[in-house]
């Protein structure tokens, strides 16, 4: 499998349209999730997943084999989300909160009880500021000194949005199971 793989990069790298196309049905799938997590309409994912593919192709001579391939792109595919919600100036942050909380609360119990579609939607209704400052905390694995770099705010601004997207999240999920009864 790893071979394979390696040797789809290789013929990218060759610019070689069968291995571009195998590249593109292997990873489309899971790059498509992430572009649903910064999108709400599905075009504008469809249409960041294409442009991320093109950066892929186009700087895949970058990837010299060390680490993983997979987080390699995916790393491509959460920062041009990033530069495309800057340029269509979709990412809003609300004031930063100085009386928040710094501390993990228990983490998410309640959410056993929904579904991954259910966690998504409500996922996908927090403002944009706090929808991706949680994805690049709790899904991608960002800290807060990276996520402050990344999207040029502060380190409290981050965690205030993160606060407040955990709270937000909580409400949406309890709002549905409500409709749901």
């Amino acid at each position: 499998m790893k071979n394979e793989l390696n040797q789809i990069i290789e013929g990218c790298k060759r610019q070689k349209n069968r291995s571009q196309n195998d590249l593109y049905k292997r990873f489309s799938p899971l790059l498509f999730g992430i572009c649903m997590r910064y999108f709400k309409d599905v075009n504008d994912a469809a249409d960041a997943l294409q442009e991320a593919f093109i950066r892929i192709y186009n700087h895949i001579e970058g990837f010299k084999g060390e680490g993983s391939f997979e987080g390699w792109i995916k790393r491509i595919v959460v920062n041009h989300c990033l530069t495309e919600l800057r340029k269509k100036k979709k990412l809003v942050y609300m004031e930063e909160i100085q009386d928040f909380s710094d501390e993990e609360p228990e983490e998410a119990d309640y959410l056993t009880a929904y579904s991954t579609n259910q966690i998504f939607e409500a996922i996908n209704e927090l403002p944009s500021g706090c929808k991706t400052v949680f994805n690049l905390y709790a899904i991608d694995g960002f800290n807060h000194r990276e996520i402050a770099a990344t999207l040029d705010i502060s380190e409290g601004t981050s965690k205030s949005q993160l606060s407040r997207a955990k709270k937000l999240l909580k409400e949406n999920l309890l709002i549905q199971a409500a409709v749901a009864c």
